[in-house]
Formats: structure tokens, sequence, C-alpha cells
């Protein structure tokens, strides 16, 4: 069966036309956009961005605190930092922006914050960089406010798995000693400072909107979509707050999770679909 139209995302659909509150969180690459060689030109799929202007239009100058929905119905949560994707979206209004893996958060209102890092951290990330570029070309380098990432894509197998063993070999020792994280992600690996994910920012969604038991229909439809293993993070916490609310009965929240992939893999997403045919269809659903 088509993930698109399984029984359990019809299910929310049907809840989404009655929810108080809609929440729609979009990770970007190999979501929103298909995984390029240079990422600087990591565009939206054809009739993405236009769909998400749309549905920017329609909340434009609602106060999201006072109704359902409002300005930030529609939330981007990327591991890049969050001020490079409006240009990469190319969408004439700025959705919200939750950045590096859940450390910044740029509101649509215009606020911004992040999560400082700590001296330790800015020393291991300063050393991995210097090593990294002298390692390998400026394309294939990431540096973030919270990190540091290694791109491989492109790259021909062999060369690929010899840059994988000595960004490993080098970065696993300076993680250790600067307190810094190793993560995997589709065509490269990233050192990054530790205690946030994209669970982070799925939690700082949920908690904006108290539990409560709506009198009809649903108080709150969020979905989430993702691509790839650091959406897992957020796949495997709204797995559980849905969890907690089927054991405690005490609110009216329709979460689901979308992989968003071509290929099938092990997930704890509640169905997958396929970029772009099915993404465009889910958004023109959700508009709808």
């Amino acid at each position: 069966m088509n993930g698109a139209n399984s029984p359990k995302v019809d299910a929310f659909f049907k809840a989404l036309t009655t929810a108080r509150h809609a929440r729609l969180l979009l990770d970007y690459d190999g979501t929103l956009a298909p995984f390029v060689e240079e990422r600087e030109l990591a565009h939206p799929w054809p009739g993405v961005a236009e769909r998400i202007d749309a549905m920017l239009a329609d909340h434009e100058g609602h106060d999201w605190r006072s109704a359902g929905g409002g300005s930030d119905e529609l939330i981007i949560v990327t591991g890049r930092p969050a001020r490079d994707v409006p240009a990469l979206l190319g969408t004439s209004r700025r959705p919200s922006i939750w950045g590096s893996h859940g450390r910044e958060l740029w509101r649509q209102s215009g606020s911004y914050e992040m999560v400082p890092i700590s001296g330790a951290n800015a020393r291991g990330l300063k050393a991995a960089a210097r090593w990294l570029h002298k390692r390998t070309r400026p394309s294939q380098v990431e540096e973030k406010p919270a990190g540091l990432a290694v791109h491989w894509r492109g790259l021909d197998r062999a060369e690929a798995a010899a840059l994988e063993a000595d960004a490993r070999s080098t970065w696993a020792p300076l993680a250790a000693e600067h307190a810094l994280e190793l993560h995997a992600f589709d065509g490269g690996l990233e050192l990054r400072c530790p205690g946030r994910s994209k669970a982070h920012a799925l939690h700082a969604v949920l908690d904006e909107i108290p539990r409560q038991r709506a009198q009809a229909g649903a108080h709150l439809a969020l979905a989430y979509l993702g691509d790839d293993r650091t959406d897992e993070d957020a796949f495997g916490a709204l797995r559980d707050a849905r969890r907690s609310d089927e054991a405690g009965s005490a609110s009216s929240r329709h979460l689901l999770s979308l992989l968003v992939r071509a290929e099938p893999r092990e997930s704890h997403a509640d169905e997958r679909i396929t970029p772009p045919q099915d993404l465009v269809y889910f958004l023109d659903r959700w508009r709808a």
C-alpha cells in the first residue's frame, strides 16, 4: 500500500480537519530537497516551494498563540544552520526554522535564539576543522554554529571509505577530549556539540501547546516528515509521546511521522512516502 494513502495517514487528515492546533514539521535536505553534490544548490523539489509559500500566505498575520495554526504552523527542522535555509528554500515568506539539530530557533516573527557552546566544544571543533581543511576540498567541509560536517557525496566508493576512516580515526579522540559527539548521516559524518537533537525541536513544539482533551475532534494534529538518521531522533520522540498519550488518555493529540525516501529502510516512522510525488500530494492534502 502507498504510505501516502494508508489508513493511518487518512485518519490523521481526518483529525486535522477538526484540530484546534496544527503543526507541520519538515526536514530540509532529502525531504524538501534532493541531495546534491553542491550543497549550496540544494533547492526544493519542483512544486514544493510554491506550496510552502501558499501555506505560509494562508496564515499571514495570524497570531499562533491565540489561534489554531497561525504563523508557526509550518516549521523547518534541519541540521543546517538556520540562516542558510531561506535562500535555498526560495519562498517569498520565511517559515520558522529550528537549525543545527535543535540548537537554533529562528521564528517567523524574527526572534532568534541559540544555545551557546562551551569553550571545550569550540576548541575541539576548531582543531577538527583545521585537520579537515588540510585533508580534503573546501566543498566537502561544512562548518556550523555548533558542529562540523564532512561530506563525501560525489566521491567514488574507495575515496569515500578512505575519507570516512580518516575522519573517524582523527575525530574520535577529539570528541572524547572535548565532549563532542560523532554522528553519521546520509553521505557524511558530523562532529557535533552534545545536548540537542531534532527530538528537542519536536518536544519544544509539543510543549508550546498544553495537553488537553478537545471537546470535539482533535486538540492538536502534528506531523513530522524526514528522511535521514538524524530524523530518527524525532521519529522516536514522537512515537514515545503517542505511547504516553495512549497510556494516560489525557489528551487528544494526533501525531504522525513519515519517512520521505524512495527506498525502504528500518525506521521509527509510521509510514514511508516517496519524494517528490508523494510529498507534493501530502502538502496539497494538508493545505486542503
